[in-house]
Parts: C-alpha cells; structure tokens; sequence
C-alpha cells in the first residue's frame, strides 16, 4: 500500500506542476475542502445562463504551512 500512495503522489505531483498556477490553486482549494469541510466556507452559484461557480473562503490566516 506504501508503494501504491508513493506512486500516486508522484503522479499528482507531476500533473500539477504542469498546471497554470491559477487551475493548481482551484484545485488545491478544492482539495483543501475535501480534506477538512470545516475550515472553508463554500457557496455554490448557478445563473440563468447555465454557468456553475463555486466561490470558497476561509477565516485561516495564510502560514508557511498554507503556501502552495
């Protein structure tokens, strides 16, 4: 199981330095809400038009350990 999480998290290491910096930290964010539902406040926006936001907050003043 070590193996299999190593491998996966070099494959996601590799996917996101690959990214624009602006998709890398919607998906960090993203994961960050996955992660601990608590820490982030989320709304979901729909318009008229079909198009789908979702806008995430958090309270948490940004640390060393918040840095991506």
């Amino acid at each position: 199981m070590e193996e299999a999480m190593e491998c996966l998290s070099r494959t996601v290491t590799h996917v996101l330095e690959r990214m624009p910096p602006l998709a890398r930290l919607r998906l960090i964010a993203f994961m960050h809400l996955v992660e601990d539902p608590g820490a982030l406040d989320a709304s979901l926006g729909l318009t008229p038009s079909g198009r789908l936001s979702l806008t995430l907050e958090t309270a948490v003043a940004p640390t060393r350990g918040h840095q991506h």
